[in-house]
């Protein structure tokens, strides 16, 4: 999953253990800036916390090329939820 180089060095922030306030002060963003941020990476990750970003990330940053996740590599007619077999 490709993230800009701010997206990485919050995501990396994240999982130093860091607070919104902490990232805030480290990227020199408000904290209002770091929340809006955060809630495009739940969205991007399908998580709902920073724990959960943090570790949908290292999930995904250590995950081989060939252990792709299904819907990465499934046509959309045949994914699930589809009527479309």
């Amino acid at each position: 999953m490709k993230l800009t180089a701010r997206q990485e060095e919050m995501v990396q922030a994240i999982c130093r253990g860091l607070s919104r306030k902490e990232i805030a002060g480290e990227m020199r963003i408000s904290e209002s800036g770091v929340k809006r941020q955060l809630e495009k990476l739940f969205a991007r990750f399908g998580q709902f916390s920073m724990r959960g970003l943090a570790v949908a990330y290292l999930q995904a940053k250590h995950r081989k090329p060939s252990e792709k996740r299904p819907d990465e590599t499934t046509p959309k007619s045949l994914r699930r939820g589809n009527t479309l077999l």
